[in-house]
């Protein structure tokens, strides 16, 4: 599938993986950045989305779109086509943007990561059930213990120990990311899947009125959702999701900024609205209005 052969080439590219595969010895990335929590928060919660890359062709173009949309900051680390564009949201370190080539017609596209107990164990688990490993367990100096993996159904997903444990548990601030949705040909599969890995707690969505929707959940706080595919023309996916202040507002500046609406707002849980768009590379997101609980 050209999306995972192109992430695994932009890491390679960027030092970020170094070659030798899925059975290589753990090696350290070359790229130094700042931990994700500074100070350390020394807490875990696996289960949890702590980390989101953006790997672009569009590289200009996507840090101007995302500053303009959620006032991201971008801090740049490494050379040239090795440079490593570090974000931080509310004085939050929040995820990262590396530069690739997609002339070979892969997509540019977020992956999100997962924090785990242990990087190695959770290789294991999905070399074991029927997942791929598209990049094995390395060391992020000073972000952690990191990897890639594809799901059983493709969709590529990251994991992480971080070193400076993980965001506190804290309702999202506006421009920071708040929800994940995976997008799943058997959501009820898939479920079963993730709760292997993370130890997630499957609940269904009692506010959904499509069958086979559902929500994992970890230290009772609900992660994200697994829900059927909508279109035919969709290959699975995770998506990412950031908290907004006003929905309408957003869409607005997502063209204004180069971008694509893909879906209109919708109702969501708890009176909140939700949206899909895309950046000027195509990379997808989701956007959300919801006031605090």
């Amino acid at each position: 599938m050209n999306r995972l052969i192109s992430i695994t080439r932009l890491l390679l590219l960027t030092g970020l993986l170094a070659a030798g595969g899925a059975h290589a010895e753990k090696r350290m990335v070359s790229v130094v950045v700042p931990p994700i929590n500074q100070p350390a928060t020394g807490q875990y919660y696996p289960g949890k989305f702590i980390w989101h890359d953006l790997f672009t062709d569009k590289l200009e173009d996507s840090v101007d779109f995302y500053q303009g949309m959620f006032g991201w900051e971008f801090r740049k680390f490494g050379p040239g086509e090795r440079a490593y564009y570090y974000i931080t949201s509310n004085g939050l370190g929040v995820g990262g943007l590396s530069q690739q080539d997609t002339n070979d017609g892969a997509e540019n596209q977020w992956v999100s990561y997962i924090s785990v107990d242990n990087v190695d164990a959770a290789n294991n688990y999905v070399v074991q059930n029927g997942g791929k490993v598209l990049v094995s367990p390395r060391i992020f100096h000073q972000i952690g213990d990191v990897a890639i993996f594809a799901d059983p159904e493709g969709a590529p997903f990251g994991v992480i120990n971080s070193l400076s444990g993980d965001p506190r548990e804290v309702f999202p601030h506006v421009g920071n990311w708040i929800w994940s949705d995976l997008f799943a040909l058997n959501p009820k599969a898939q479920t079963e899947f993730y709760k292997g890995l993370a130890d997630y707690t499957v609940m269904n969505n009692s506010a959904s009125a499509i069958t086979g929707d559902y929500f994992l959940q970890s230290n009772n706080v609900a992660r994200g959702g697994v829900v059927l595919l909508p279109a035919e023309d969709i290959i699975p996916n995770w998506l990412p999701y950031v908290r907004v202040n006003n929905i309408n507002d957003s869409i607005v500046k997502v063209t204004q900024l180069g971008g694509q609406v893909l879906l209109q707002p919708s109702m969501w849980i708890h009176s909140g609205k939700l949206a899909i768009i895309s950046d000027p590379g195509g990379a997808a997101l989701g956007v959300i209005e919801i006031g605090q609980p």
